[in-house]
């Protein structure tokens, strides 16, 4: 634990016990909720701070539908790209993918219907994957309008 997370859960308890003294149970109560908030919020943004070098990636299909283009989302570089587009039987390779960074991998022929699976590593080596949806026509993984969490089916009946 950090040397000053701890001096100020210590100097906050203190201030909690002399607001009891002097002011009474109730605004020692008052005080200790707002000491349990604050020392909340720092642990939860250390612990940020600590998770937040993820890569976080994604495929889209360009505008013309012959380039797979690979987004960076997260907050650190992806190492050892590997992505492959089923069912075309096409695998690439892509070494440091940066945060951010985007990489277009060109096609010979126009993709109509494909998923792109992708797999890659972070600066600590673990590794992730993730699978895109790619579509000329209709929708993909890309919409901006798809709501995270559903509350409705939101795949028409057949």
């Amino acid at each position: 634990m950090n040397n000053r997370f701890l001096l100020l859960i210590i100097a906050g308890i203190l201030v909690v016990l002399a607001l009891v003294v002097v002011g009474g149970i109730f605004i020692g109560g008052i005080g200790l909720v707002l000491v349990a908030t604050l020392a909340a919020t720092l642990y939860l943004n250390e612990k940020g701070r600590e998770l937040g070098e993820v890569p976080d990636l994604d495929a889209v299909l360009s505008e013309d539908a012959k380039k797979i283009i690979i987004r960076n989302h997260g907050n650190g570089p992806a190492y050892s790209v590997h992505v492959a587009v089923v069912p075309l039987n096409r695998e690439f390779d892509v070494e440091t993918l940066e945060a951010d960074g985007r990489y277009s991998w060109d096609s010979e022929e126009m993709i109509q219907e494909a998923k792109a699976v992708i797999t890659w590593n972070d600066t600590e080596g673990r590794m992730y994957s993730s699978q895109s949806q790619l579509s000329a026509l209709g929708k993909s993984d890309d919409d901006l309008l798809k709501p995270m969490f559903p509350l409705f089916d939101s795949k028409p009946k057949k």
